[in-house]
């Protein structure tokens, strides 16, 4: 499964590289995310891990994740690695990522922000279709309405 939504960003593409590439700082406008630590591998770029931390329906949850992608100025793809809810282990979902990916439209710079998975047919099959289609992607809105924010608040800095 794979939602996604793009948003036009008055900024030049290294502004928005530069602001959406600092992965500690992903809270400041990756929407629900509470806190970023690396784990291990390099700072930046490909075999990064970090740990996220995120209140999801009310629930506490901490992922791994390993960026797999790292191509400056264009694209990082995320890997979720392992998911834990309240402490316990999640399941039903595989395979997720999420992806920004970034192209120059004259002066501005257009995003898409994207999250994929693989879900087995079933409950988590439907719930899927439902979170995908309207929670998800109401947050992606709101996600790169803030990165906007951030790009537009450290060009005036």
């Amino acid at each position: 499964m794979r939602v996604s939504r793009n948003r036009l960003i008055k900024a030049s593409l290294a502004d928005v590289w530069r602001a959406a590439s600092a992965l500690e700082d992903l809270p400041k406008w990756l929407s629900g995310i509470e806190g970023v630590q690396h784990t291990d591998g390099p700072a930046e770029g490909i075999g990064r891990k970090q740990l996220v931390s995120r209140e999801l329906y009310g629930r506490e949850s901490r992922l791994t994740q390993e960026v797999i992608a790292w191509e400056p100025e264009r694209r990082i793809s995320l890997k979720h690695l392992e998911e834990t809810v309240d402490g316990a282990k999640a399941g039903g979902v595989r395979n997720f990522h999420t992806v920004i990916t970034m192209r120059p439209i004259a002066e501005r710079t257009e995003v898409e922000l994207a999250y994929k998975w693989d879900s087995p047919m079933g409950l988590s099959w439907l719930l899927s279709l439902f979170l995908g289609g309207r929670v998800m992607g109401k947050e992606q809105n709101a996600s790169l309405k803030l990165l906007e924010q951030l790009v537009t608040e450290e060009k005036r800095a």
